[in-house]
């Protein structure tokens, strides 16, 4: 009788382990991209001025400069190491740190275009959690000079080194998974499947457990049925 629970449970275990190690093998984490950072501290600079003359820029990671309330800070995203992911990936979100006021440019069919990735807009109107949380679609074509985005990002709430901040790109389905499935909304929504499917594996090892003690078929049909 030990032997076949024994034998059942390590079934289970494999199962399991297999199942979480497909959804994990499943999902592109956060690769970080090279980034440069420049203080604008009057909050002059346009996009148009930062592409007509793009230097001046600092490495992120090496910088000792810290955000304020009152600057605007200026990302300069390199993907040139980068290219071949995003040619073969019609699926790719930007990513970032959540700022109280930003955007992103990029190309828009030969166009800039602006993206609204803070929590409040121009209006100082509060944004949808979609606009800062779940980035920006992602593709080689919209790169200025083939390998740039920019970001124009403005941190009000805190004092932070800006060596810290990250930015990079995900894939949807991580992006969807953690920023749409696992959102307090929509855990809101699921809070009655979550509750039915609670229930049924409460059943389905108590039937189990039966099984093992008794050896009633009866059992394992149930456990079965809960499937």
């Amino acid at each position: 009788m030990r032997v076949k629970a024994k034998h059942l449970f390590l079934f289970l275990l494999l199962i399991f382990g297999l199942t979480s190690h497909a959804q994990d093998s499943s999902l592109d984490k956060f690769h970080a991209v090279p980034s440069k950072v420049l203080i604008d501290p009057e909050g002059t600079l346009s996009i148009e001025n930062i592409l007509a003359s793009p230097g001046g820029f600092e490495d992120l990671t090496t910088t000792k400069l810290k955000s304020n309330p009152d600057f605007w800070v200026w990302i300069q995203m390199d993907f040139q190491d980068f290219i071949p992911a995003l040619e073969d990936s019609d699926d790719l979100f930007l990513k970032c740190n959540t700022f109280s006021y930003g955007s992103a440019y990029l190309l828009k069919n030969g166009r800039v275009k602006e993206f609204v990735i803070g929590k409040f807009d121009k209006k100082n109107e509060q944004t949808e959690p979609k606009d800062y949380y779940s980035g920006i679609s992602l593709a080689v074509d919209d790169l200025f000079e083939g390998r740039f985005v920019y970001l124009r990002v403005k941190r009000s709430e805190a004092i932070t080194n800006i060596a810290n901040w990250d930015f990079g790109y995900v894939s949807t389905q991580y992006e969807y998974l953690n920023h749409y499935y696992w959102s307090k909304k929509h855990v809101k929504q699921r809070v009655p499947v979550y509750i039915f499917t609670g229930i049924c594996a409460i059943m389905l090892f108590l039937t189990l457990a039966f099984y093992l003690y008794s050896w009633k078929k009866e059992f394992l049909f149930y456990a079965l049925y809960t499937l």
